[in-house]
């Protein structure tokens, strides 16, 4: 084999004597070789060694020689091969990094299709085979490895041989990397999304939401990945199931213990997650710092400083997150300034409105600050006994299970998703927690102050010295309570919390010295003191002091709780120390004891609370107000039901939604006006002990807790002022402001007696329909039929609510031209043709008007008619007759303007016309018309009302009119004006209308076609007004008329005479050109007294002399000629009648050929009407090819055949001579 060697063997056998010589030689034609070789004792021989390093790749050619001893030679030995030392060609590509443990190897080489291409690594052993496959413009390769690669950089040799062994290699690269980002995440579970928006795929992003905390910080859940994938499934090994042998049970192929972390169960794992806790604070904001050293970052903990009060409750300013990032800068768009166009003072990117809640101002947010509101008290101190978080959220909404009312089962009033048993304290009902209130118990005395903080923070952790307990666990709740607060007279209330601190039955407030006017135990209008007095400048405060002057008598004795102190140790004895409102002040000399405060007299009527039949005189008995004889809270502000003035607070005060009126409460402060009570028991005298508020809706709960009186679905809040919003931005029927000076449950911003540095402005009491009710209680509040829960929205984009508003009406019968333009142009025809022949209800009285027209145009009636409204035989005198007419069409009604968001929607209708009509002139008419002009259809832009309604449109008129043409005409044209009176009536009575005129100015232009005497087309547009528009086709019958002319006198002068051809026997005439037998010429006065005869020869001599062109029904010129003639004898004898008669040949189909004819005669007669003849004098027949005069198998035939007849019908108007 010669393929791919410098030097070969060659061999062969022979005859010759042993030791003879064979010659070989070889050549590739340009180079030779030659080479001895001795016949061995076998006969063979062979040459070894040959060198054909010379020759080109190509064929050799190959000769032996031999002779024998006795010198004969033997025929030459012949033989070829073929040199082969060019490899063949073959590529393979890099590949990788990928994230598939088989990817496809690929490459090309220049070997026939059917080739192996063998892949092997660095020890040579197999990873794939592959067969070339035929491409363009080389052919291809490709192969999977047989084995799965582990992940790697691997150097492997693609190898091919061709047919002359030459075999090529090529060494490729192949990376195979089933995490790219080395995130500890698996590519093929991150994919290829771009969570963040950032321009990186997932699976190259180390962090992938653009939280600022890395990926596989955020993951904890997978294990330590192994870069082996054995059975080629994309599955790291250390998390396949197939090899972890645990469970799958979403047939993923991951084993079901390893799960990427969702801390927040909500669906999103942490590394995808912008809030990966839940607590609504996001990632970026808490970041990956572990604030109370618990062993997790903020942005897991949902307690992040530990103080037992989650995240979510600290934080109230954090919008809801949206998980999207426009700007791709990490911030969710809730939160970033560049999306709010907000402010951003500290740079951090975030609209500041939107920080956490910093109540302090310490720029430590309250989620993270121990003592959020800088009282030296902390956060879970003052929060009071919280259950332990669990560290759970099994429904994902951002708060611990163990406080999860969803979890819980308990109330939750304010609808924050907590317990309302586990609350954090709030001691005043103020709803400011104690944790963000400097005075929680709203004594006027700073909390710091009463529990004895010592101001000093030596290692600066926002922690008091008095409760640090260092090294980190002055985190731990239980240690904080454990040292606890000052509690002066040990009742269990801490002095903070507590309004009696020594338990003298003295007020801590009117022993600090702040003013109390309505004795309730708060400090009047918020004002705080961090140094009460110490009147005798020894012990302690006075508040705290038993004998505060230290003159030897306890301070006890001058208040009204000295007969409870039976032991003389200036306290009430313990014995009645109960206090069931746990407000620190002991129910004997408590007010109030099932309410936080000492009260006294709430109203200031005189009558002590405890024997006020109505505690805050809003014309409301306390027994109803507390229901089943338990204080409620209904709004939960702090303020049971019957001391609060607005106890639902919607702003609208008790006195008026009990009463149902504001007549008993005038100035709208939730007091009643007139206060008289003669017999003193606190109830005003126009007032019922067993008086039942008034409940609008019948819910059983009365208008004065109901949010929602009328249950229209808006709230009464909604309904009472026109911009609910600046007050109640949430929408949930209550107060955004929950400032109330003086502490009456009506908020300061509606209250005109506040007591605040602004008087207050009540709600407007709207009753729009003034239907007697105010719109809170009128579920159609402006009275237009729709209910306010259909209308609550402002549809019409007016600026007011449409529940509020009943204003304008539809405007009919608007006087003014009516609208033309690109109505009428492109109404006139093509609308009734085109576009209405689609509606069934036009279609059929179409096809009849049409065929009408059609019948009478082709054919006129074969009797003779009456003259029709056309002149008599002399010019001045005229037939004046009355017509009937009726049509159809389409019309444009368009009431103007809106009303109640009502608007027309579609002007277009379809239109009937009925018409009584006098000709009484040449060129006068007078009409009276009703058209019913269909209905304008009407939409409502409320689309909850989804209603439609039409506005119809009847309209009787009456017109004078104007001819433009002389009556004979058969086209003729009008113009008319007159009044009409148009009617209206809408389908639905709640659509508002007005028609603004009653009598309205017409107009009317159209055109008239005379398709028979009798008979008449028109096409017609009137206009009435602005908002009516009529366009259609009519049909109308003329009802006969007087004829001005008297019959003239039999004729007396001789005439010549023409013998008449009969109807029945038309006669051939020669071709020639006829002769016309004019009649005299006479004045007016002779026309008038004359009969003229026509001369009926020279009507048959013109048989044959009407030519058309071929194979039409345009007459050629020389008939025009013959026709005029004719023509003039037909005007002198206005009295006589022609019957037009068209033939063809055979010619084409019998069809077409009849068609033709009548098309031919219908042109004589149109064209002898365009000289003057009227349409009564003639008539026109097509015959075809039915009544041939010769052989139509000729052109002579043919010819003759093709003519046209004409017939005079009647002899009384032929001369004698031609009868």
């Amino acid at each position: 084999n010669a393929a791919e060697d410098d030097a070969i063997i060659i061999s062969g056998n022979t005859d010759a004597e042993s030791g003879q010589i064979v010659t070989v030689e070889l050549t590739d034609g340009n180079s030779t070789v030659s080479a001895p070789a001795p016949v061995q004792s076998d006969g063979s021989w062979a040459i070894s060694a040959t060198d054909i390093s010379g020759f080109n790749d190509g064929p050799l050619s190959i000769t032996a020689d031999v002779s024998d001893i006795a010198g004969n030679s033997a025929v030459q030995a012949k033989n070829s091969l073929m040199l082969d030392n060019d490899l063949p060609a073959l590529t393979a590509g890099d590949l990788g990094p990928v994230n598939n443990s088989t990817p496809i190897l690929t490459g090309t080489t220049d070997e026939p299709a059917g080739a192996t291409v063998v892949v092997t690594d660095t020890g040579g052993n197999p990873v794939c085979t592959a067969l070339v496959i035929s491409g363009f413009p080389d052919n291809t390769w490709a192969c999977e490895p047989t084995n799965p690669l582990s992940e790697g950089v691997y150097s492997l040799t693609a190898s091919i041989s061709d047919v002359a062994g030459n075999i090529s290699i090529t060494v490729f690269m192949v990376d195979i990397d089933l995490d790219a980002d080395d995130d500890g995440i698996p590519d093929n579970i991150e994919g290829t999304l771009d969570s963040d928006g950032d321009g990186i795929q997932d699976y190259l992003d180390i962090d992938s939401d653009n939280d600022g905390i890395p990926d596989s910080d955020e993951d904890t859940g997978l294990p330590v990945l192994s870069g082996i994938d054995s059975d080629g499934d994309n599955i790291d090994d250390a998390i396949d199931v197939d090899y972890t042998a645990g469970l799958d049970t979403d047939g993923d192929g991951i084993d079901d213990a390893f799960v990427l972390t969702d801390t927040d169960k909500d669906g999103i794992p942490n590394h995808l997650d912008s809030d990966s806790d839940g607590d609504g604070i996001a990632d970026i904001i808490e970041g990956a710092v572990d604030t109370d050293l618990d062993g997790k970052p903020n942005y897991l903990d949902t307690d992040s400083d530990n103080d037992g009060i989650p995240d979510n409750i600290e934080d109230t300013a954090s919008p809801i997150l949206t998980g999207s990032d426009i700007d791709n800068d990490g911030i969710d768009d809730a939160l970033d300034v560049d999306e709010s166009a907000g402010t951003d003072a500290n740079g951090n990117g975030i609209d500041d409105a939107f920080e956490p809640q910093d109540t302090d101002g310490d720029g430590i947010p309250d989620q993270l600050d121990p003592d959020s509101d800088d009282d030296g008290l902390p956060d879970a101190l003052e929060a009071g006994v919280l259950p332990l978080l669990v560290g759970s959220d099994d429904d994902a909404d951002g708060i611990d299970d163990a406080m999860d009312v969803d979890s819980t089962g308990g109330s939750d009033t304010n609808g924050n998703g907590v317990d309302d048993a586990l609350e954090p304290l709030d001691t005043d009902g103020d709803g400011i927690p104690d944790y963000q209130e400097i005075d929680s118990d709203s004594d006027g005395i700073l909390d710091g102050t009463e529990a004895d903080v010592s101001g000093l923070d030596a290692d600066g952790d926002n922690i008091d010295d008095a409760y640090d307990l260092d090294g980190g666990a002055e985190y731990s709740i239980n240690g904080i309570a454990a040292i606890g607060a000052t509690d002066t007279d040990s009742d269990g209330v801490p002095d903070y919390r507590d309004l009696d601190s020594d338990n003298d039955g003295l007020s801590d407030v009117t022993e600090a010295g702040l003013t109390d006017i309505n004795g309730d135990g708060f400090a009047d209008n918020g004002v705080t003191t961090s140094a009460p007095p110490n009147s005798d400048g020894t012990d302690a405060s006075d508040y705290r002091d038993l004998d505060s002057d230290n003159n030897g008598t306890y301070d006890i004795t001058e208040s009204n709780a000295k007969a409870f102190d039976g032991d003389g140790d200036g306290q009430i004895d313990p014995s009645m120390a109960s206090d069931t409102d746990g407000d620190g002040v002991p129910d004997v000399v408590d007010g109030e004891p099932t309410m936080r405060g000492i009260g006294s007299d709430t109203d200031g009527d005189g009558v002590p609370n405890s024997q006020d039949l109505d505690d805050d005189n809003d014309g409301i008995p306390d027994s109803v107000e507390s229901r089943n004889a338990i204080d409620v809270d209904s709004d939960g502000d702090g303020i049971i039901d019957r001391l609060d003035l607005d106890s639902d607070n919607d702003g609208l005060p008790d006195s008026l939604e009990g009463a149902g009126s504001a007549d008993g409460d005038a100035d709208g402060d939730g007091v009643l006006d007139e206060l008289t009570d003669s017999n003193s028991d606190g109830l005003a005298d126009s007032v019922s002990p067993n008086m039942v508020p008034v409940d609008t809706d019948g819910d059983n709960a009365p208008d004065y807790i109901d949010l929602d009186s009328d249950a229209d679905g808006i709230t009464d809040l909604a309904e009472s002022v026109k911009e609910v919003s600046t007050l109640d931005s949430d929408g949930n029927g209550m107060l955004d402001s929950t400032v109330d000076t003086d502490g009456d449950g009506l908020i300061e911003v509606v209250d005109p007696v506040s007591g605040g540095a602004v008087p207050g402005t009540p709600h407007s009491l709207f009753d729009l329909d003034g239907d007697g009710f105010l719109d809170y209680q009128d579920v159609d509040s402006d009275g237009d039929g729709f209910t306010d829960t259909l209308e609550n929205g402002d549809f019409d984009g007016d600026g007011i609510q449409d529940r509020s508003q009943s204003e304008g009406e539809l405007k009919t019968a608007v006087s003014g031209i009516g609208r033309t333009s690109a109505f009428i142009l492109g109404s006139l025809v093509l609308l009734i043709f085109v576009r209405r022949l689609g509606s069934r209800a036009i279609q059929a009285p179409l096809v009849v008007t049409l065929g009408v027209c059609i019948v009478f145009t082709i054919v006129s009636p074969s009797t003779h008619a009456e003259t029709m409204c056309q002149p008599g035989i002399e010019d001045n005198e005229f037939p004046d007759c009355w017509y009937v007419m009726g049509g159809i069409g389409i019309t444009e009604v368009d009431p103007e303007g809106e009303a109640n968001s009502w608007r027309t929607t579609g002007d277009n209708s379809e239109g009937l016309k009925l018409s009584i009509g006098y000709h009484f002139k040449p060129h006068w008419l007078a009409e009276l018309s009703y058209t019913d002009a269909g209905a304008a259809e009407l939409g409502n832009l409320n689309p909850a009302i989804g209603d439609t309604a039409e506005i119809s449109y009847d309209i009787p008129a009456l017109f004078l009119g104007y001819w433009l043409r002389e009556p004979e005409q058969r086209l003729n044209a009008f113009g008319k004006v007159g009044i009409s009176g148009i009617r209206n009536a809408a389908s639905d009575e709640r659509v508002p209308f007005e028609n603004q005129t009653s009598v309205q100015l017409a107009f009317g232009i159209g055109a008239q076609w005379r398709i028979a005497p009798r008979w008449f087309a028109r096409v017609e547009w009137d206009a009435f007004d602005r908002d009516a528009n009529y366009v259609g086709l009519a049909i109308g019958a003329y009802l006969g008329g007087r004829d001005g002319s008297e019959k003239p006198a039999p004729v007396v002068e001789p005439v010549a005479q023409l013998s008449r051809h009969p109807a029945s026997q038309p006669k051939l005439k020669p071709e020639s050109s006829p002769t016309i037998q004019q009649a005299p010429a006479m004045n007016a006065s002779q026309a008038a007294a004359v009969d003229v005869r026509l001369a009926c020869n020279a009507f048959d001599r013109i048989d044959g002399g009407v030519q058309f062109l071929s194979n039409s029904d345009q007459l050629t010129s020389s008939a025009k000629l013959i026709l005029t003639d004719a023509a003039q004898l037909l005007r002198a004898a206005p009295g006589s009648r022609i019957e037009v008669r068209a033939h063809t040949d055979s010619q084409g189909s019998e069809s077409n050929n009849l068609s033709l004819s009548k098309r031919r005669a219908r042109a004589v007669v149109i064209y002898l009407m365009s000289q003057g003849v009227l349409l009564e004098q003639l008539s026109a027949r097509g015959y075809g090819e039915t009544i041939p005069i010769a052989s139509n198998s000729t052109s002579e035939g043919r010819a003759q055949n093709r003519r046209v007849e004409f017939i005079v019908l009647d002899n009384d108007h032929c001369l004698n001579e031609d009868r």
